[in-house]
């Protein structure tokens, strides 16, 4: 037979724990989300000044993690004269990783930047492979992610591009 007397409280204790792991999921994810606002306000910094010393040899600031992938990044110039920070990381063709991936990154630059950001999305291509872009302005710096399905690869795509201010 059940001690109802004792019901309430062991609801109560069970409240306080659920509390409590909440709290620690919270805090942890607090921590990782300062880390990663910290490596994408240092990219942000570095597209102010065009990403001087970067593009020539110098080290780029580390790539937001992604989950379950690893990070390709470089530095390139672009036709306008600013340089350009861009990242991809390669996943199996239409996987679910991939779109949390591309939430995730999403996720970050508003977490990060919260309405200072402005996205804007942007129209669809007329090709057989899937493809969604938002593009986000934060003052004078521009972001993109985007997802890309390439079937001839048998791989989905998704990436990251900063651009570096020219006048920087």
């Amino acid at each position: 037979m059940i001690d109802r007397r004792n019901r309430p409280s062991s609801i109560l204790c069970y409240g306080v724990i659920c509390a409590v792991l909440a709290l620690a999921v919270w805090l942890a994810g607090t921590a990782r989300a300062a880390e990663h606002c910290g490596e994408v306000n240092a990219l942000v910094n570095a597209a102010r000044s065009n990403f001087q010393g970067i593009a020539t040899g110098g080290t780029a600031p580390a790539a937001p993690q992604a989950p379950d992938a690893v990070a390709n990044c470089a530095v390139s110039p672009s036709l306008s004269g600013a340089n350009v920070y861009h990242c991809a990381w390669q996943y199996q063709y239409r996987s679910t990783r991939a779109h949390r991936a591309f939430d995730a990154l999403q996720g970050l630059i508003r977490d990060c930047f919260g309405n200072r950001a402005h996205m804007r999305k942007d129209q669809g291509v007329n090709h057989p492979d899937s493809y969604d872009l938002r593009q986000y302005r934060l003052d004078s710096v521009e972001m993109s992610v985007s997802i890309k399905d390439k079937a001839a690869q048998q791989a989905t795509f998704v990436f990251l591009r900063i651009l570096g201010e020219a006048d920087g």
